[in-house]
């Protein structure tokens, strides 16, 4: 009688998430611009009254406020209206900014102006609009790991079966290209090359294996669909470096941008013109080729998604480090607001109707097609933009002696630090809190209560992390 009863919940919590048609692209930008909007009251609220020069306590819970509860908040109880969470943060900022001067920091007699100072080494690598990116991406996708089974999320936030767009469709793409925006392309003979990236490799494959024996050990609930019946997540970020160590030399010769397109449109070609999404949707699941078919053909979109974030990355952590701070950022402006135009253009091209000359194509992240690559690269170049504007309104220049923190909350610094390890403990957490408690019959306030502490744990977890020097390598 137990074992039927399991069953039958495991039944009803893998159709809370199975075929759903998700929502509005537009919608997804406005509940996430909340990330950009805490981090612009972040901003103001330190460059204007230094409130996070003293680190402690009741700044960590200040910060906790702003950046992680508004982040839930956006995605649950605000999810119907979040112009009015974007404006409880924004409307502070912009008073703040308007009617406070900027704090300046104290200098040596002989010091340079920011402006004409040049970077050192380590600090032209050292973007801060990019952690508090980076930060705010790992921040939203593990809150939605574990909201999605909640009813206070909802539905059409979650992942579509098959054609369509969501907040965590769009969550799993821009992982991987935050994770092509640190990589770098490897060089040396194929023997070397392959032997650091099963370094790296390793331990996610290894990761994703576990995943994939433990849910079926303890009949956890699956969504088949997603990436296939023994694939997951952590296998397709295992066989990324892999691949760009198997395919460097070609990849140099044209570039990771040009790479990724190439991939992407070929690979369109295959889904659309030789049947490959036929396959992908309809063939049976008789082999383990077939039965991991989303998994592995989706591997190809993702791979392409990869490559652009490396081909951005490049751009945003240029080699030269004698370019002043301002020049650096005006560029940086100017080269991300090209990139966004651009792959806005082609998005809308790939998916408008032909009338409108378009492809109309669908996107589907199912299969990571065409449009669901180039969707994710306007996404992407779309807020690194807001949140580099963010950095470039309320802190004049990154000066070379500045914290590891500057400019950056505290929380997303240290979340962004350790974010794969963050990520691992996010799923064990998800996974503890679906097998205690049903999440399908929490009212609103205990769910956004119980979702409220598990964030609290990841924020605290990540800050100690920090705190203690440890960076937890996966």
């Amino acid at each position: 009688m137990e074992a039927s009863v399991q069953q039958a919940h495991k039944a009803l919590k893998e159709a809370f998430v199975s075929d759903l048609s998700g929502g509005d692209i537009w919608e997804v930008n406005r509940v996430t611009f909340t990330a950009v909007s805490a981090y612009a009251l972040w901003a103001a609220l330190d460059s204007r009254k230094g409130v996070f020069k003293n680190y402690g306590i009741s700044e960590f819970f200040l910060e906790f406020g702003i950046n992680c509860l508004g982040l839930l908040l956006s995605i649950t109880l605000y999810a119907d209206n979040p112009i009015a969470l974007n404006l409880a943060f924004l409307i502070p900022a912009t008073m703040l900014m308007l009617t406070t001067p900027k704090r300046s920091p104290k200098k040596s007699k002989s010091a340079k102006p920011a402006t004409t100072k040049p970077q050192s080494a380590e600090n032209a690598k050292r973007k801060p609009f990019l952690t508090a990116y980076r930060g705010g991406m790992m921040l939203i996708t593990t809150l939605a790991i574990l909201a999605v089974d909640f009813p206070l999320f909802p539905r059409r936030f979650a992942k579509v079966e098959t054609w369509g767009t969501s907040l965590m469709d769009m969550g799993v793409g821009s992982f991987v290209f935050s994770s092509g925006l640190v990589s770098s392309l490897p060089s040396g003979p194929l023997s070397v090359r392959l032997r650091k990236a099963l370094r790296v490799a390793g331990p996610m494959l290894i990761l994703g294996g576990i995943r994939c024996a433990v849910t079926k050990a303890i009949g956890y609930q699956e969504h088949v669909t997603e990436y296939g019946v023994h694939w997951n997540f952590f296998i397709t970020l295992g066989f990324l470096p892999p691949f760009l160590a198997i395919l460097a030399p070609a990849i140099s010769a044209l570039t990771p941008t040009i790479s990724a397109m190439l991939i992407g449109i070929v690979y369109e070609y295959a889904l659309d013109k030789m049947k490959l999404s036929a396959w992908v949707l309809t063939a049976p699941r008789v082999d383990v080729l077939s039965q991991n078919k989303e998994g592995i053909c989706s591997f190809i979109g993702y791979f392409a998604i990869f490559l652009a974030g490396l081909g951005t990355g490049n751009q945003i952590r240029p080699r030269s480090t004698v370019t002043p701070v301002q020049s650096s950022r005006a560029k940086l402006l100017s080269t991300l607001a090209v990139s966004f135009v651009a792959w806005s253009g082609a998005t809308y091209f790939a998916v408008a109707p032909r009338s409108l000359y378009g492809l109309d194509l669908q996107v589907s992240r199912r299969m990571a097609n065409l449009p669901y690559i180039l969707w994710v690269l306007a996404y992407n170049t779309f807020f690194l933009l807001f949140y580099l504007g963010v950095e470039c309104l309320f802190f004049t220049s990154t000066p070379s002696t500045a914290s590891r923190e500057y400019a950056v909350p505290r929380v997303l610094h240290a979340i962004n630090l350790n974010g794969l390890a963050i990520f691992l403990l996010a799923n064990l957490l998800t996974g503890l809190v679906n097998i205690s408690c049903n999440t399908l019959e929490m009212g609103r306030v205990q769910s956004f209560g119980v979702l409220a502490a598990y964030c609290g744990v990841l924020a605290t977890i990540a800050i100690l992390l920090d705190a203690r020097g440890i960076r937890i390598k996966l």
